[in-house]
């Protein structure tokens, strides 16, 4: 039942981050690598202070100002008050906060620390487990 499940159940623990002052090209090279859309940005000691997307990147590449600045930081084009969501929020929440927010993924945050981050195909894949469990067999 979906009601029971928690976003620790589902959330990936190990996922990539890119650290503050990191430079905008290691930030790129690090989402291709992965094949990402976004990732948390962290300070020393993995707080949460960003999230930066695909999206922020080619909104900031795309600028003719801004294209061969190699000086660029991960802080230049990351968003500075990304959603987060904790370990002990429901799956149901979750979702509804998912349908109702723009954000594809949110960095899970406990003890102020990024613990690892949850997404739509991790909701999707956890929903779908539950809907197949509901089905007579």
């Amino acid at each position: 039942m979906p009601h029971k499940h928690q976003v620790r159940d589902i959330m990936q623990k190990q996922y990539p981050h890119i650290e503050v002052g990191s430079p905008l090209t290691n930030t790129v090279d690090l989402l291709r690598e992965f094949g990402i859309t976004g990732t948390p940005v962290v300070n020393a000691r993995h707080q949460l202070k960003g999230f930066v997307s695909e999206q922020d990147c080619i909104r900031m590449l795309i600028s003719a100002s801004y294209f061969c600045d190699t000086t660029l930081k991960v802080e230049d084009v990351m968003s500075h008050e990304p959603l987060s969501v904790t370990p002990e929020m429901g799956l149901v929440d979750l979702a509804q906060q998912m349908v109702k927010a723009k954000p594809k993924i949110y960095p899970v945050v406990e003890d102020d620390r990024v613990i690892g981050v949850v997404s739509r195909s991790d909701v999707m894949a956890a929903l779908a487990t539950a809907l197949k469990s509901c089905v007579p067999v």
